[in-house]
């Protein structure tokens, strides 16, 4: 019976002293090994990040959309900047990403710039497109076609400034071989109807 007490005793004795083990810090797996890595661990450690770390990813545009909503993840999209949380600079944030996909422009373009933004009336609904001009330098192979033109949207009044715009698309055009009606026009029939 004494020995009972004591190994009771001991075993109490032990649970109180010890120090509960701390549980190591995830992040979600489309993060790791990418440039998000660091501030995605700070985030889920419960740090705020700082105002210089904040904007090496808004400025950037291949980096702010990606960014957004890693805020968003763990719930602090109240830390991005204002005067990139509306549709254009949304909008271009999406080109910048739809371009360098492999399949695409494979490139971060050169420069990017808003020419329009166009309202395409759809029954009852009206989705505004964001349509930009962007061009690459050489030795990229687009360097040779100058300035061409893409469509990011739709959105609707509703939407947040970054929704997802499954209408966003480029068909390489040059700026001058369409309007920018038409293209979003061919945009919204084309990609975001899904009609060939």
């Amino acid at each position: 019976m004494r020995t009972s007490i004591t190994i009771l005793t001991f075993l109490l004795t032990l649970a109180c002293n010890s120090k509960p083990k701390a549980q190591a810090i995830t992040i979600p797996d489309e993060y790791v090994n990418t440039v998000f890595e660091p501030i995605a661990y700070k985030l889920a450690s419960g740090k705020r990040p700082n105002t210089e770390e904040i904007d090496s990813f808004t400025r950037k545009p291949e980096y702010r959309r990606d960014f957004y909503y890693l805020l968003v993840g763990y719930d602090m999209e109240n830390l991005f900047p204002k005067r990139y949380n509306n549709f254009e600079m949304a909008a271009e944030s999406h080109m910048v990403n739809w371009l360098k996909f492999p399949t695409e422009l494979d490139t971060i373009p050169s420069k990017i710039e808003l020419i329009s933004k166009e309202l395409i009336q759809d029954s009852d609904t009206t989705f505004t497109y964001y349509v930009f001009k962007f061009k690459t330098e050489p030795p990229h192979w687009a360097a040779k076609d100058g300035w061409m033109i893409g469509c990011v949207g739709p959105y609707k009044k509703s939407d947040i400034s970054y929704a997802w715009a499954r209408g966003t698309f480029s068909r390489f055009n040059s700026i001058d071989s369409i309007s920018t009606k038409d293209e979003a026009k061919w945009c919204h029939e084309h990609i975001y109807r899904n009609k060939d």
